[in-house]
């Protein structure tokens, strides 16, 4: 959560190193605007609260982020009205949830070697320096 007397660089820095980020629907979650391509923003929801997911799922298809969502079967009292009751508390199944992450993680790390493969493949392309786009001359 970001506090006004943090440096903003040091947050977008830390943010920047996450490979996973696991957390309640809420505010706390914004830091994934700095997340790295193909990390993973784990989101957990309350009872009855799929639409919640809605920005946050878009948020990480604009950048480029996998986005998980656990919400409960059913409520903590056993009811299954399908609600959304914002402020209830939820009990996590965390072995299901674990057993997810572990399948994200492995999809990242492939997401991470085909982006830097592809990285590679760019830099070693020596048809744009024989043929730079126009005002890259003099750097290429």
């Amino acid at each position: 959560q970001f506090n006004f007397n943090d440096n903003l660089y040091e947050t977008a820095r830390m943010a920047r190193s996450i490979r996973l980020l696991i957390g309640v629907h809420g505010a706390g979650l914004s830091n994934t605007i700095f997340m790295r391509p193909g990390a993973i923003l784990y989101e957990i929801n309350p009872y009855g609260c799929r639409h919640l997911s809605f920005n946050f799922r878009r948020w990480a298809e604009v950048f480029n982020l996998q986005h998980a969502l656990w919400i409960p079967s059913k409520g903590n009292d056993g009811r299954t009205d399908n609600v959304c009751d914002r402020e209830s508390s939820s009990i996590l199944n965390v072995n299901d949830i674990v057993n997810e992450v572990k399948g994200l993680i492995k999809d990242e790390a492939e997401y991470r070697n085909g982006y830097l493969r592809r990285a590679l493949q760019i830099m070693n392309d020596t048809s744009i320096v024989d043929h730079p786009p126009s005002g890259f001359e003099n750097i290429l």
